[in-house]
């Protein structure tokens, strides 16, 4: 019964750090992408 909740515990565990990982990714993806964009507007502004 133990290695049972153990292993519960693990997968859980496992799981948690893979969606943080995820969470991360996705929020250090979606501000490369607000940087780009930020870029992108002064490159046109200086350019105008």
């Amino acid at each position: 019964m133990d290695e049972i909740v153990q292993f519960q515990e693990n997968v859980w565990t496992g799981l948690s750090n893979v969606a943080t990982e995820m969470f991360h990714c996705s929020r250090r993806h979606a501000a490369l992408q607000h940087g780009t964009v930020i870029a992108y507007i002064d490159l046109i502004s200086a350019t105008a």
